[in-house]
Order: C-alpha cells, then sequence, then structure tokens
C-alpha cells in the first residue's frame, strides 16, 4: 500500500514547484516509493489481472516491470482510498499512472529512437537526434537525460506538434524512417496510409493525461475521489487508454 510514500513525494514535488523546483519528480525518488507490492502475490494477481483484462493481455505484456508496479499500486491505493479514506488526496494514483504512460512512450519514442539513429549514423549520429531531444549549454549540443524526457515533449520527438500536426518535416521524416524500419507500430498504422491519423490520437491521449493527471497531480492541487475516479476509468477500466497507446505498438 503505497499512499503514505506517494503522498510524501507530492508533497515534495508542490513544494519544488513553489520553490525553486519544477515540481518534477525524480526517477530514482519515484522508485524509491515502490513497495515490496509483488510480496503480496495474491493482492498483486488480483489487480494485475484486473488490469490485463481491461486494457488487453497482449498490452499489459508489453509494459515493463516498473509500468506494471505502478498501475497494480495505482489501482490498489485507489480501491483502498475509497474504502479507508474517501476524502484524502489521490495524487499518487494519478502521478503513477501518467508517469506510466511518460515512461512507456519515452522507452518507444526516445531512448530506442537514440539507440537507432546511434546505429543508422555512426560519428554522425548526435547531428541526427531531433532537437527535443537535446539541450545545449554554451552552444554544445548534449542528449537530454532521460529524466528530462517528458510527456508533453514526446509529439515534437516525432517531429509533430501537440495536435499531431507536421511541425519540423526533418524531424518527422526521420523518425517515419525509424518507425517502418523497426516495425514500431502494429497493423494498425504498418501501411503508413493512416499514420498521421495514428499519431494525431496518440497526441490527443498525451494532451489529455497530461494536462489532466501529469501535471496537476504533481503541483499543487489536490486530487479528489471524482477526478481520481476519472483518471482510472480513463487510463484503465472504461476508455482504457494506456491500452489504446500499447495497441498503436508491436511491442
Amino acid at each position: 500500500y503505497l499512499t503514505g510514500s506517494l503522498n510524501e513525494l507530492v508533497a515534495k514535488a508542490r513544494f519544488e514547484q513553489h520553490g525553486s523546483g519544477d515540481g518534477n519528480i525524480a526517477p530514482e525518488d519515484f522508485l524509491k516509493a515502490r513497495s515490496d507490492v509483488r510480496n503480496n502475490s495474491s493482492s498483486y494477481n488480483h489487480y494485475a489481472r484486473m488490469a490485463g483484462d481491461c486494457i488487453g493481455r497482449a498490452n499489459w505484456n508489453k509494459l515493463g516491470d516498473d509500468s506494471q508496479d505502478w498501475v497494480v499500486s495505482a489501482l490498489k491505493d485507489f480501491e483502498d482510498g475509497k474504502a479507508v479514506d474517501p476524502q484524502m488526496d489521490f495524487s499518487g494514483v494519478a502521478l503513477m499512472l501518467s508517469k506510466t504512460f511518460e515512461v512507456e512512450l519515452s522507452n518507444r519514442l526516445a531512448i530506442q529512437y537514440i539507440e537507432y539513429i546511434k546505429k543508422k549514423y555512426g560519428d554522425d549520429w548526435e547531428r541526427n537526434v531531433p532537437d527535443e531531444l537535446v539541450d545545449e549549454y554554451n552552444g554544445e549540443r548534449k542528449i537530454k537525460d532521460e529524466a528530462l524526457i517528458t510527456l508533453g515533449g514526446m509529439p515534437y520527438i516525432m517531429g509533430v506538434d501537440g495536435r499531431g500536426n507536421i511541425k519540423n518535416q526533418n524531424d518527422y521524416d526521420k523518425f517515419m524512417d525509424y518507425a517502418r524500419e523497426t516495425n514500431l507500430f502494429t497493423e494498425y498504422g504498418a501501411t503508413y496510409a493512416n499514420v498521421d491519423a495514428l499519431i494525431k490520437d496518440m497526441c490527443s491521449i498525451i494532451y489529455y493525461v497530461r494536462v489532466n493527471y501529469r501535471n496537476t497531480s504533481a503541483h499543487k492541487e489536490a486530487i479528489d475521489i471524482l477526478r481520481a475516479t476519472e483518471c482510472v476509468e480513463y487510463c484503465i477500466t472504461k476508455k482504457r487508454k494506456l491500452g489504446v497507446i500499447l495497441d498503436m505498438f508491436m511491442r
């Protein structure tokens, strides 16, 4: 049961947001917030089955171990909170679910993409990394640390804006090469006749999760039970948008 540790992280993020920081929670802090949730096998398996039934078993298996733990922990915290203290702050639930979107998309759209660029372009690879994945210090380009790759930046990695419209043709063309050559997308976008529609759908989900859950849960507003219910239903149980996102990818 992670509510205590998660609420500490949310409080920390809010302090940083209104102090000198930006309110983001570092991955190492996020990982420390995870309990030994897998050790309670019956509880873990219950929520893992629940999530798999909602988003699809194949999609559940596409998730990394951390993401599976975060989804299970979010669902358990949500159900426990409803039973124990419906007036509690459910920010931890939104934080876990929105972080899952961020990490899974970052893995496919950024981390694996950079590895592809390194192999394809050899010694010239750094010049071919999209600007969204680069920071400049004193005129020197530096690849962003993994922790600085955000949900809001995902569309720009693909060369599109927040609505999915092409913003940087060069970045877009290079990303499409990556997608084709690595079979990134499923049959939904395999012919690439409808890849623009796929990307627009993806960007729409990214925007909704970022604005309603990722930003808010790490900043100053508490999330009550009504908004937490909407978050769980949007991401997992009814609209299953995490499943919709994973449906788009081969792996």
